[in-house]
């Protein structure tokens, strides 16, 4: 409500503020060609009144034309009805003028006007009052197209938006469930080997998805409640695991308040399990560095295991869902890289470095 007051009370300083600019024009005119045909000394109140009270007319009637303008079918169908609407609408607006200024010879100062004298100021007038009224339509016509292209604008945004919502709903959809299945088969092999070690698993099984349903809707979280969702899942997967299974961590304390996509890291820590961990006797060590540098936030997995060509390996679905959750969130700003180093194989991931004060 108050964002329309504010609206009609712009609009309404705008056709003020127009009409005040043609009155000053016109004023200065009549004074102008006054003193070239040599009428003397001018009376300005009178030349100021008779221009105020004309652009205080017209402000009457603007709104007016606008609002009819408002319904004209600007469209390329109907062209011919736009033109038809639109040349009824000034040659009525150029006649309600010439009817308002016999009203006001008439009601306001006074005047006995005759029918020979409505017809004289029809026949003087009309033609300016043309001229005026296409102003007022051809700023209105440009408006109307710049609103329109604004409103179209702000429809597309939106649709773009609710589409990416969905598409993010959806790859969060896939992501959960698949975290699911793999902690549950986890927990399927100590069963029966060790039923207390299960018992355990299921317990922080029930934590993680606990803390997983409380984020929401939640695109984004902060990169400490990240840590703290991956740190459930690394307990169920060193509970499964054991000594086979060595994390260390190297986190940036200035980085901890930094948004980062939910349920960004455990993807990347479940491929080196599935892949190095899982796949030898010995087990291997995975490494979390994050690194906040220069606007950007930097967040690096690295495994001791052979690694993978990701130009020719299919990417698993936790990683696959990961890079097109980060395509969805930040639209080319985020960057993902695939590397074999002297340190091991590493999965690189760099994103803008956002909200990191609160």
């Amino acid at each position: 409500m108050r964002e329309r007051i504010v609206r009609s009370l712009v609009y309404a300083s705008a056709i003020a503020g127009g009409w005040i600019f043609f009155g000053s024009f016109f004023a200065t005119q009549d004074l102008l060609f006054a003193q070239l045909r040599g009428r003397g000394q001018v009376d300005l109140r009178d030349v100021a009144i008779a221009n105020g009270v004309s652009m205080v007319l017209w402000m009457l009637v603007t709104p007016l034309m606008l609002f009819a303008l408002r319904r004209v079918p600007f469209r390329r169908a109907r062209w011919l009805a736009a033109t038809l609407s639109l040349f009824a609408i000034l040659i009525g607006a150029a006649f309600l003028r010439c009817v308002m200024d016999i009203a006001f010879m008439q009601f306001i100062e006074g005047r006995d006007v005759t029918m020979h004298d409505a017809l004289n100021v029809t026949l003087l007038r009309f033609h300016s009052n043309v001229i005026l009224g296409g102003c007022v339509l051809v700023a209105g016509t440009i408006f109307e197209v710049l609103r329109a292209i604004r409103e179209k604008d702000r429809r597309t945004l939106t649709l773009e938006s609710q589409l990416a919502r969905a598409q993010l709903e959806q790859l969060r959809g896939q992501l959960q469930p698949h975290f699911l299945f793999n902690a549950i088969n986890g927990i399927a092999a100590l069963v029966h080997t060790n039923p207390d070690r299960a018992d355990e698993m299921l317990m922080e099984l029930s934590a993680l998805l606990r803390s997983t349903l409380d984020l929401g809707r939640a695109d984004t979280i902060p990169l400490r409640r990240e840590l703290e969702l991956v740190d459930h899942y690394l307990r169920i997967q060193t509970m499964r695991f054991h000594d086979r299974l060595r994390i260390t961590r190297t986190v940036d304390a200035s980085a901890l308040n930094c948004e980062v996509p939910a349920l960004l890291l455990q993807p990347l820590f479940e491929n080196s399990l599935r892949h190095v961990v899982a796949k030898r006797a010995q087990g291997g060590n995975i490494e979390l560095r994050v690194k906040r540098d220069n606007g950007r936030l930097l967040l690096r997995v690295i495994d001791d295991g052979p690694g993978f060509d990701p130009e020719s390996a299919k990417l698993g679905v936790g990683i696959t869902n990961t890079l097109a959750r980060l395509e969805q969130l930040y639209r080319g700003e985020a960057t993902t890289r695939f590397e074999r180093t002297g340190e091991g194989f590493v999965v690189a991931i760099e994103l803008p470095a956002r909200d990191c004060a609160s």
